[in-house]
């Protein structure tokens, strides 16, 4: 942990010798203004608490400064009052010119790099870097100054303020080089522990303050409540900047890339991150967490020598497929790592795979646990193979059939209602809005505004209809049964519950229809046709309009229209 606080240390004033090189005046400033306003804020809010003694007490009380006993007591209420707003409107001001000094430095610095747009919102992104930067060093001025001030007038408590952060640091080091839990801890939560050491250094602070007053001697009652004052922004300041360096440590690459002349901006993916998800597949690190997991699943002890790992195209970016057999074992272990990002997709494939419906052709979800901190899910496969792109068309085609014909749990339905809205739902009018972009035809426009007016309509219809289970991941991944040829898909991060014809192609709707016919599934009996279609068509129609192919959604929208206007 020492090493990564040196290491950040060491970029953020290579950081700032960046800025004060290109940017001194403006660097300089900003510190100047922040330290202005801190100071107006720190006024603004201690100054009412001199009004309100002021209104509370008969005379001028005595502890206040010797050239107040010769002011008149309510004009002095009123030129407080007065410095007050004063300070406030002042704080404002000076923020106002922060803000305005650190766009133009960033626009500077951006120039003085000469690179090419690198990302969305760069802009923005340099922006708040500086300013970040340029709010810390200023608050770290800001402690070094109000320790200077606190130890000329009150020793005693600029020690505890000093000896408190060094003695909580030194804490935090020992407990994390000892205690991996509570490193863990300290890496997720860093900004609340921060907030919450900080809070507790004020209340040492005042611990000490009342120790002095009763057993010891007290400076002056007026230095004693600055002093808190002071401390509570010293501890304020210290977070700030730790959040504020933690805060730009993250953006690293980035701020490297946009600023400094011979950084290039790396993707994540292949950063240096020892905790990035591919670092965890490598063969000599997996071999680590592999036979604990396997040995977890099948209640028996295995060693890395009687297992073999096959990669697996899953076609799911930062979702890692690992196929595993087991000496021994026909079956195949089907290994999900899912990076940080994709955990609440985890989340919804295990929510349907751990209860699965009777018939469901998806793998048996056997494990659900983590590997460092990242979801990973153990799935049991039949012996077979995985088909190739070309290979598995006709096998997803019979994968979405097949889910035609199983209908979802009572509590499925209702947890999937009760989280996320169906096709139904989806097309909205200020949706089907963005249609008239594509089209200059008054009649044309005419049917897009005639089809809003019949999406209550069209949810009528589509809510009569069962509703099914649908996969939109199906070609990513068909596995196929070698004993009995019949076909699964592995990825279900993405399922979801439509009406009957909703994800089948418009253009197969009918074999659809004859293959449940063929089935002879009675609670699809009596099913019109068109509702059907109408189903398949709205969910190709909010496809489109999504991937802004907005002149084949118009053709969607004649035909759902021409359907409607037949019932």
């Amino acid at each position: 942990m020492l090493n990564a606080i040196l290491s950040a240390l060491r970029w953020s004033v290579s950081l700032g010798a960046k800025f004060y090189r290109v940017v001194p005046y403006y660097t300089t400033g900003i510190v100047l203004l922040t330290l202005i306003a801190q100071l107006s804020a720190l006024l603004s809010s201690f100054l009412p608490l001199k009004v309100i003694i002021l209104l509370g007490s008969d005379g001028m009380p005595r502890y206040f400064p010797s050239s107040f006993q010769s002011v008149d007591r309510d004009l002095l209420v009123v030129l407080l009052s007065v410095a007050t707003v004063g300070f406030f409107l002042f704080n404002l001001l000076a923020n106002k010119l922060i803000d305005l000094a650190t766009a133009a430095a960033s626009e500077k610095l951006l120039s003085k790099s000469q690179k090419l747009s690198l990302f969305e919102n760069q802009d923005q992104v340099a922006a708040n870097g500086y300013q970040k930067y340029s709010s810390a060093l200023a608050g770290l001025v800001f402690v070094f100054l109000s320790l200077s001030g606190i130890s000329f007038f009150y020793s005693s408590m600029s020690l505890v303020l000093l000896a408190y952060p060094v003695s909580a640091f030194l804490l935090v080091l020992v407990l994390s080089r000892y205690v991996s839990a509570f490193n863990d801890y300290l890496e997720a939560n860093l900004s609340a522990f921060v907030g919450l050491i900080s809070n507790v250094g004020f209340f040492v602070a005042f611990a000490f303050l009342i120790v002095e007053f009763v057993i010891w001697t007290p400076p002056s009652f007026i230095v004693v409540i600055v002093s808190l004052l002071l401390s509570r922004q010293v501890f304020s300041r210290v977070t700030g900047f730790v959040n504020s360096i933690y805060g730009l440590s993250k953006q690293r690459q980035k701020l490297d890339a946009l600023f400094f002349h011979g950084k290039q901006l790396i993707p994540s993916s292949v950063s240096s991150k020892q905790n990035n998800i591919w670092s965890y597949l490598s063969p000599e690190v997996r071999d680590g967490w592999l036979p604990p997991l396997l040995s977890d699943v099948k209640n028996s002890p295995l060693s890395a020598n009687c297992i073999s790992v096959k990669w697996l195209e899953s076609g799911q970016q930062n979702i890692p497929h690992l196929l595993v057999s087991v000496d021994g074992d026909e079956r195949k272990f089907l290994i999900k790592l899912y990076e940080k990002n994709r955990t609440a997709l985890a989340r919804h494939e295990a929510s349907l795979l751990l209860d699965p419906p009777s018939g469901l052709p998806a793998p048996i979800l056997l494990h659900v646990t983590e590997i460092e901190k990242l979801s990973c899910h153990v799935c049991e496969l039949s012996p077979g193979r995985m088909l190739t792109k070309k290979a598995s068309r006709q096998g997803a085609l019979e994968v979405g059939y097949s889910l035609a014909l199983i209908l979802p749990s009572a509590s499925l339905k209702n947890r999937y209602l009760r989280s996320r809205p169906l096709v139904g739902d989806r097309l909205t009018p200020g949706l089907l809005q963005r249609v008239k972009v594509a089209v200059n035809d008054e009649h044309h426009l005419f049917t897009v505004d005639e089809f809003i007016e019949s999406l209550p309509d069209l949810k009528k219809l589509l809510d009569k209809l069962p509703l099914v289970i649908v996969n939109p991941a199906i070609r990513n991944g068909v596995w196929k049964d070698r004993n009995s040829d019949a076909h699964l898909a592995i990825n279900w991060e993405k399922w979801t519950l439509e009406p009957l014809g909703a994800g089948v192609p418009p253009g197969q709707v009918n074999k659809l229809l004859n293959y449940i016919e063929s089935e002879g599934v009675d609670v699809h009996k009596n099913l019109d046709p068109d509702w059907v279609k109408l189903a398949a068509l709205a969910l190709e129609l909010e496809r489109l309009i999504n991937k802004q192919k907005l002149s084949l959604a118009f053709g969607k929208v004649k035909n759902m229209l021409r359907l409607l206007n037949e019932k």
